[in-house]
């Protein structure tokens, strides 16, 4: 070459080739740490975030409370069946109005069976048989032994009215002082209470995988809009970028989680609502694993779904099959968690879009054996990697494209934009 030579250029690159480039640079995971970074200081910070905070944590203080008074102007049935002390049905709710136990009502049964489905079914508090037994579905509170003493003095009563006793009389007086047996048709004591935290878990990661979903959404749409993801994608790739955004998030997904439970259990042991059951240690192990499970899936998704729109008002539409998704298997858990030991719970919660709410509550609730927890994960896992080489096509492809809207098949196969 000459000195009057020219020395050749190489052409530019265009986006999607620097961005190919920089896709298998070593330096992804700090380019990833520094978005994850940004993204988590901004978005803890916003007003949506710190708005939902208050606004959950308003629900849950409130909630205990309503739920509080509710309990307290509730009435409590006591069912009878069988022959009673005389006068005692009558004189029962005066008794325990003055004992300081509220509105108790007295209802009487034809048959033994009949009361054990109503003391099953939440219908019925106690039940009495005969006048000496007393039936309740999980022994708790103070009122069934209050009843017992009301029913063992009034049986000895009824028999000192006698005006002679003679030997034999004398021995069923001596019986009559025992206690009465109580009877539990549900032993476990926290059962219910197991069952209420379950439902709790559901719904919990549902809200936390939409509201995070919602600001994730919002990220990617407002970078587009304002043309900051073309800068960002001037020095990183987009994989990094999706990665760090995808962890911020699902952080940002797991504080609310915590503060919210944290602020819920407190809530219940102030307002005396409830007892909170006995909860090992390895669900919360199971409840995360399930959280970033859930969470990696929607939010992959959700993180491509966005990508597409130049806008938010375009974003709205095309988020909506994916909002689809999660409420078919948030609404699928909610109608498993009543029966969590069904087949249809167990077949349902093999499904991944519904795994995240249902096994932890399963874990919970005690009867879940190792294998199903393990081939529940396993199709998970795979669906998941499955949703994350999807997701991250879609996104690596569309994130860069700022002048209209792409159709998921579009992104999909890499048709250029014209």
């Amino acid at each position: 070459m000459t000195d009057t030579e020219t020395p050749s250029t190489q052409p530019s690159s265009s986006p999607i080739d620097m961005e190919s480039n920089r896709a298998s640079a070593p330096t992804m995971m700090s380019d990833a740490a520094l978005v994850f970074r940004r993204e988590f200081i901004t978005r803890i910070t916003s007003s949506m975030f710190l708005a939902t905070m208050a606004f959950g944590l308003v629900m849950i203080i409130g909630g205990a409370v309503f739920f509080r008074v509710i309990d307290e102007t509730d009435v409590d049935i006591v069912g009878l069946v069988g022959d009673q002390p005389t006068g005692l049905a009558d004189a029962l709710p005066e008794l325990t109005d003055e004992a300081g136990f509220g509105r108790v009502e007295v209802e009487t049964f034809e048959s033994r069976e009949a009361l054990d489905e109503a003391i099953i079914a939440g219908d019925v508090r106690v039940g009495v048989v005969d006048g000496s037994e007393l039936v309740v579905k999980t022994s708790d509170g103070t009122l069934p032994g209050f009843l017992a003493l009301v029913w063992k003095e009034a049986r000895v009563g009824a028999l000192l009215t006698s005006p002679d006793l003679d030997p034999g009389q004398q021995q069923v007086v001596a019986e009559a002082t025992t206690d009465i047996p109580l009877t539990e048709l549900e032993p476990d004591p926290e059962s219910e209470a197991k069952a209420a935290v379950g439902f709790a878990l559901v719904i919990m990661l549902f809200l936390t995988i939409q509201l995070v979903g919602g600001m994730l959404m919002l990220s990617i749409t407002e970078e587009k809009g304002n043309n900051i993801v073309e800068l960002l994608l001037s020095s990183m790739s987009s994989k990094s970028l999706l990665l760090g955004k995808l962890a911020a998030n699902g952080l940002i997904g797991l504080i609310q989680t915590v503060v919210l439970i944290g602020a819920a259990i407190i809530a219940v042991n102030v307002t005396d609502l409830g007892d909170i059951p006995t909860i090992p240690s390895s669900l919360l192990l199971v409840a995360l694993l399930w959280f970033v499970v859930g969470f990696a899936f929607f939010g992959v998704l959700i993180a491509a779904g966005a990508s597409l729109a130049p806008s938010q008002e375009d974003a709205q539409s095309v988020m909506t099959p994916i909002f689809i998704l999660l409420l078919i298997g948030y609404m699928a858990s909610i109608f498993v968690t009543s029966n969590l030991d069904s087949g249809a719970a167990r077949v349902v919660s093999m499904i991944p879009l519904v795994s995240p709410f249902v096994m932890p509550a399963r874990f919970l609730d005690g009867d879940l054996p190792l294998w199903e927890h393990g081939l529940a994960f396993a199709i998970a896992a795979v669906t998941l990697v499955a949703a994350l080489q999807l997701g991250s096509r879609i996104y690596t492809r569309s994130v860069i494209h700022t002048d209209r809207k792409l159709g998921w098949l579009e992104a999909f196969r890499g048709e250029p934009v014209r």
